[in-house]
């Protein structure tokens, strides 16, 4: 007894950080969270991305950045900044006057480049006092396509490290501000939340279920069948792939479910099937190009609730190793574009390619990644920020605040931005859109440059 009672004494108490995610599928493609950096800390806005290890963002100076959230970073207001040399241990893209450089480039054309810097980050904002870790992370000096027009201002990679490619997860681990290396990512329809160094249960809604992951750089899972509304597809092992070891990945960064072909078309035509037996998947049936399947629009003047008209459609269950995912239709369905009536399926072809799980598949999960044990967890949850005590009063649908040390030209710009995120200005391109993913899915003949890419990131 007294060796127990000494044993709770000297055990470390869980200490669990907590950040507001803000986002969406529809509207921006992406959930991100606020940094704090330097000293003093100013803010950057950062997607949170589980299919990369880079955490980046534009610094003063860069003249290929396009406009966003906060003003640039600026080292040389940081009393703690340093720039990172070429000798110091990190895996460099290039040197440049002994300066460790990084280049990372994404599938479908987006491409970011800069120089490494090591100063205190703090994940969050100021209101939730999490501690600040000394950390190595990306100064954009150029950015192209989607980091180039997005609204937030960087990205934050935490997927598995290599070589010196630590996470700001790795660096608070190893400074023991947290004591587990574990982490969750709960998003909502709209915004969501993350945890840091545990997972919070208060906010499940159902049993919290682990399985494997594997591969030395990506989260990747064993999906090894499909069910559409019970009905089994009998995959095959064969019948995915064996690029990211198991096949499929768990990528917060892409915005969509990518499925290899043959699975991609069985899926949808089982779910085809379902949805033409009456008194299922109700709602008007409307084409739009590009899509996988119909879309439907939904017709609340007709008797029929919200409620009931996803209770129409299918529910999709993922057999993932031991364990099942069952992926609600309120879900997978997606609003489309401007309309807020229309509704298609989140699902599209990888062709040749692994299949991808993207930031639509964890919607309405509290996904928990144990860096430790090598597992993932899904526990059906609700993900409102406002019901954890994370928000006082109302919670903005997405952020969308300029900062005041922007030109007028500047501001006029992000708004701009900003309509055609939500659809308002549709005709012009630039933003995340339904088919020009956060994520370019790598087919398999990609992934040999992508392995050697990835050694070369931070």
């Amino acid at each position: 007894m007294i060796l127990f009672l000494s044993l709770l004494i000297l055990a470390p108490a869980q200490h669990i950080e907590y950040a507001v995610l803000y986002g969406n599928v529809e509207s921006l493609g992406y959930y991100y969270v606020d940094l704090l950096v330097g000293t003093p800390a100013v803010p950057q806005t950062v997607i949170v991305d589980t299919g990369s290890r880079l955490t980046a963002f534009p610094c003063k100076g860069c003249t290929d950045c396009g406009v966003h959230q906060n003003e640039y970073y600026d080292i040389y207001n940081s009393s703690t900044s340093f720039i990172v040399g070429c000798k110091e241990g990190y895996a460099c893209s290039s040197c440049d006057k002994e300066t460790c450089r990084y280049y990372h480039s994404y599938a479908e054309g987006s491409a970011i480049s800069g120089y490494l810097v090591r100063d205190y980050v703090t994940i969050g904002d100021a209101n939730r006092h999490n501690d600040p870790v000394q950390f190595v992370f990306g100064c954009h000096s150029a950015e192209t396509n989607l980091f180039k027009s997005q609204l937030a201002d960087g990205i934050m990679g935490l997927a598995r490290n290599d070589h010196n490619s630590n996470t700001v997860i790795d660096a608070l681990y190893s400074l023991r501000d947290i004591n587990t290396k574990v982490f969750s990512i709960c998003l909502g329809k709209e915004n969501g939340y993350m945890t840091v160094g545990g997972y919070n249960d208060t906010m499940h809604q159902g049993f919290l279920e682990f399985t494997p992951y594997y591969d030395q750089f990506f989260f990747a899972v064993e999906v090894v069948d499909i069910a559409v509304q019970d009905k089994r597809l009998r995959f095959k092992p064969e019948d995915f792939s064996n690029v990211y070891t198991a096949g499929t990945i768990i990528d917060s960064g892409t915005t969509f479910v990518y499925l290899r072909d043959k699975i991609f078309k069985s899926v949808i035509r089982q779910f085809n099937e379902y949805c033409h037996q009456p008194g299922n998947c109700l709602g008007d049936r409307v084409y739009i190009k590009g899509e996988s399947t119909d879309c439907f629009s939904y017709d609340d003047s007709n008797d029929l609730n919200q409620g009931g008209f996803f209770r129409s459609f299918p529910i999709l269950t993922f057999y993932i190793g031991d364990i099942t995912v069952d992926w609600l239709p309120e879900n997978y369905l997606y609003t489309y574009s401007s309309s807020e009536s229309t509704y298609c399926l989140g699902i599209y072809n990888n062709h040749d390619g692994a299949s991808v799980l993207g930031a639509i598949f964890m919607r309405g999960f509290d996904v928990v990644f144990d860096k430790e044990k090598e597992k993932i967890g899904f526990a059906e949850s609700n993900c409102d920020p406002r019901d954890l005590g994370l928000v006082k009063g109302e919670l903005p649908l997405i952020r969308y605040e300029i900062n005041e040390g922007m030109t007028p030209a500047q501001k006029l710009l992000i708004v701009l931005i900003v309509c055609i995120g939500i659809g308002v200005i549709v005709t012009v391109a630039g933003l995340v859109c339904k088919k020009e993913d956060r994520h370019a899915v790598l087919s398999s003949e990609d992934m040999e440059d992508s392995a050697q890419e990835s050694v070369e990131e931070l």
